[in-house]
């Protein structure tokens, strides 16, 4: 019976390590460093020059793919695996960096023939900013532009720039009047009331902790500071 899982080892002694999932027809946890070595190069690399790893573990198991694939990700982003290099793992979820561990001359060569005639994704980008840099749009254009973005907050202005930018506006008293007393109607009121009674009590797996609403999936589950 097929059961994903997740999986660490290392070699402590170099202190490196790689996190894993395992997720493939058939696979079982039991088949870990007996028939499954990882797909990694770079763990082939280091099993070659430092022998096999001292620390070897199965850390959690799943009834199905995409929650195996969901969890390696979230760990994977925690750990910081990208910037730390006592972690081996090139990527996260297709975000690949290259230069964890020092690659030997066949592995470089193997990456440079599979990157060989792509094209960069930046380049394509500036090469079009660079095509269109100064070219005259009819009004009809700009009308539609101007149209498009009205509503949408500018993207380098989003976050605190947007909120610096906004800072010290004055409100117009009418438009946020009209908005009280909208919300503040009983029919509103006992909407409000009747949607927060049905929402369903969550409870956080990690620490047990019960409750309702959107700070349950911020602060919880996936997010819990005491999650494994």
């Amino acid at each position: 019976m097929k059961q994903p899982y997740t999986y660490l080892i290392g070699w402590t002694q170099h202190n490196l390590f790689y996190y894993g999932v395992r997720h493939a027809n058939n696979c079982n946890p039991k088949e870990l460093w007996v028939k499954y070595f990882t797909s990694s190069n770079i763990v082939k690399d280091c099993r070659k020059k430092f022998g096999e790893p001292d620390i070897i573990k199965i850390r959690k198991t799943f009834n199905n793919e995409q929650s195996a694939l969901d969890w390696e990700r979230e760990v994977l982003r925690r750990l910081n695996v990208l910037e730390n290099k006592k972690w081996l793992n090139a990527n996260i979820a297709g975000s690949f960096l290259f230069h964890t561990l020092p690659k030997t001359e066949n592995h470089k060569t193997n990456i440079s023939k599979a990157l060989k005639g792509r094209i960069n994704s930046w380049a394509i980008g500036n090469t079009h900013a660079t095509i269109l840099k100064g070219r005259e749009k009819t009004e009809d254009h700009k009308q539609k532009i101007s149209e498009s973005k009205i509503g949408k907050p500018r993207k380098d202005m989003i976050g605190n720039e947007y909120a610096r930018a906004l800072k010290g506006r004055k409100k117009d008293p009418s438009h946020q009047e009209s908005i009280n007393k909208k919300l503040n109607t009983k029919e509103v009121k006992d909407k409000i009331s009747a949607t927060w009674a049905n929402k369903p009590i969550k409870i956080c797996p990690h620490c047990d902790i019960a409750g309702k609403g959107g700070n349950m999936t911020r602060y919880h589950f996936n997010n819990c500071k005491r999650k494994i």
